[in-house]
Formats: C-alpha cells, sequence, structure tokens
C-alpha cells in the first residue's frame, strides 16, 4: 500500500518530465489511476482468497483465521509480505507452475517492486535538491546533488537504526 501510494505520489513530479505536451497528462494519469486500482485489488485478491489456496485442509473462513490469526500476528511485515506472496504464488501455482517456483517469482517481484521504489526516491529526492541549488546556488552539479541526497538518505538511515542508537 505505502509503495503504492508513493508511486501515486511522484506520479506528477516525474510524468511532466515525460509527457510531450499538457493535455497528454489527463490520459498518462488516468490510465495510472487505473492501473494502480488493478494492482490493489490483485493484492486483496491474493491476501484474502490466495490464502485458502494453499492452507492443506483449511478453506474460506478457516483459512483465512489460520493465516490471520490474531491483530499482532497480521501487524508485521514479514507477515504481511508473507501473506501476499503465499496468497500470489498460490495463484500462480493453479495456473500449473510449480509453487516453489511460483514463491520465488513472486518474492522476487516483490523486492523488485521494493528497489524501484527507492530507486524513483533517490532520483526524486536529486531532483528536488538540485531545483533547490540551482535557485540558491547556481553552480552547483548534478554530481554534487546526487551525493548530498545520498548523505541525507544515510543519515537518516542510520538515525533509525537501532544498533546505532
Amino acid at each position: 500500500g505505502a509503495c503504492s501510494g508513493f508511486h501515486c505520489l511522484v506520479g506528477s513530479g516525474t510524468t511532466s518530465k515525460q509527457i510531450a505536451k499538457e493535455t497528454d497528462a489527463r490520459a498518462v494519469g488516468y490510465g495510472s489511476m487505473l492501473t494502480e486500482g488493478f494492482l490493489a485489488t490483485l493484492v486483496i485478491v491474493a491476501c484474502a482468497a490466495g490464502i485458502g489456496l494453499g492452507a492443506k485442509g483449511l478453506s474460506g473462513h478457516e483459512a483465512f483465521s489460520a493465516q490471520y490469526a490474531s491483530w499482532s500476528a497480521a501487524g508485521s511485515l514479514s507477515s504481511t509480505v508473507g501473506a501476499f506472496v503465499e496468497g500470489a504464488a498460490n495463484f500462480v501455482a493453479a495456473l500449473g507452475i510449480p509453487r516453489g517456483a511460483a514463491l520465488a517469482i513472486i518474492a522476487v517481484m516483490v523486492a523488485s517492486f521494493a528497489a524501484t521504489t527507492m530507486d524513483t526516491a533517490c532520483r526524486l529526492q536529486r531532483y528536488v535538491i538540485q531545483e533547490l541549488s540551482a535557485t540558491f546556488l547556481p553552480r552547483v552539479t548534478s554530481a554534487r546533488c546526487r551525493g548530498c541526497g545520498f548523505d541525507l538518505s544515510g543519515a537518516r538511515a542510520a538515525s533509525l537504526s537501532p544498533a546505532l542508537s
């Protein structure tokens, strides 16, 4: 959800640099929102219905209750991402692909989605720093803006690390 929302949020910042004229923005924006809605629907189906495809001897409410036993069990990142990976892999396995291969494929897709989101965030951070520096410090290069973005991101990550606190 957070990654999907982030992609929607940054669409206006990067799309404006990619479209030829302003009138193209409506079709691009509408198409991207339809795609985000379709993706959200697939995630809900995978997390809710896909779980039952892999539950041995369980179906319906019992399969759902076995996966989501309590709010605290469903609240961790590993269980929520795991539920999506398991559910989506069960759907892919229903198409005839071996379940182990389906798990690997879906897990790689989830990791790739997270990696491209981080890449987009770093690129947008560089754009913002570059645009601000063009206003206040016109001789700052793109490479320095990138370095400043990495320094800021690294400092923020270090401040969140429990080992470094």
